[in-house]
Parts: C-alpha cells; structure tokens; sequence
C-alpha cells in the first residue's frame, strides 16, 4: 500500500501550526516522516494520527461538531466554541 506524504508547509496549514513546528516533530519522530536532501515530507496518516491525538484535529464524531439541521448533507458540520467561562 502506498503512503501519501505532505510538505512541511501544506502539514503545518492542516495542523494550523507553524512549519518550524512540523520540522521540530519530524526531528523528534513524532510523526512519520523522511528527510530527502534538506525538504522533510511527511507521511499523511501519521499527520492526521498526531493532530486526533494531540486535538490539533477534532474528530468529526466528537463533541465539538453538531449537526446543521438546515443543510442535507454533513458539509454542514461546523465546530462549536466552547467556553469556561460563561459568566454566572
């Protein structure tokens, strides 16, 4: 089975974190990823596994999603801010 691999610039914007950062995890085997020449490429399903683990990414079936009632399909998840601090 072929791996799909990611940039540092394109896992960095999936992760909403700066490519320093993915640099970092790359060199620190957090996530899979190989080193060709001086360009990191990193393996996608390992990105994704760190980013479900770390809540860099919310699982669609995760609490901070909810069904929009208005739209058919489910392009109408959307995140809910959640707060502390509600002001009682």
């Amino acid at each position: 089975m072929a791996s799909t691999f990611l940039s540092v610039e394109a896992s960095a914007e999936k992760l909403k974190i700066s490519p320093q950062r993915i640099r970092t995890l790359c060199r620190k085997k957090a996530i899979k990823s190989q080193k060709i020449g001086s360009v990191w490429i990193v393996e996608a399903s390992s990105l994704q596994a760190y980013g479900l683990r770390t809540a860099h990414i919310a699982a669609e079936d995760h609490g901070t999603y909810r069904y929009d009632q208005t739209c058919e399909s489910t392009t109408g998840r959307k995140p809910i801010a959640l707060s502390f601090f509600q002001g009682q």
